[in-house]
């Protein structure tokens, strides 16, 4: 897991992605990432693969569920970014997985690399 800090809030998935901010993601030294009470944005980079020939559905997710806004990046079949986005902000009944934890489904149809992003909003201690 890597991390970016956006101090300004003003980022948007198109320009994170882009080479020149590769290297400003940092790795997490914590088992569970937790950056306590702050006005910035921060975005989290998660690669994953499926070692499996086998199809895997997986779930990514925050225990803490304090959280007003994340906003869950992916490709679709287009390579386009998609998003959903959960959190205090939300209705309970539009999350993609009723679940007390915020929780996004991760489907592996081969065993490619995928890289997904979060954008974690949240004012809220």
């Amino acid at each position: 897991l890597t991390y970016l800090e956006d101090k300004t809030s003003k980022l948007t998935i198109d320009e994170i992605t882009q080479p020149k901010f590769e290297n400003k993601f940092q790795k997490s030294k914590q088992d569970v990432f937790n950056v306590g009470v702050s006005a910035s944005t921060f975005w989290i980079k998660v690669t994953v693969q499926n070692i499996s020939p086998q199809i895997r559905d997986w779930l990514l997710y925050s225990s803490y569920t304090f959280l007003d806004e994340i906003i869950f990046y992916k490709k679709d079949s287009q390579n386009k970014w998609t998003s959903e986005s959960i959190g205090l902000k939300y209705k309970f009944a539009n999350r993609p997985i009723k679940h007390r934890y915020l929780v996004f489904p991760l489907n592996f149809k081969d065993t490619t690399s995928q890289t997904f992003y979060l954008k974690i909003t949240s004012e809220t201690p």
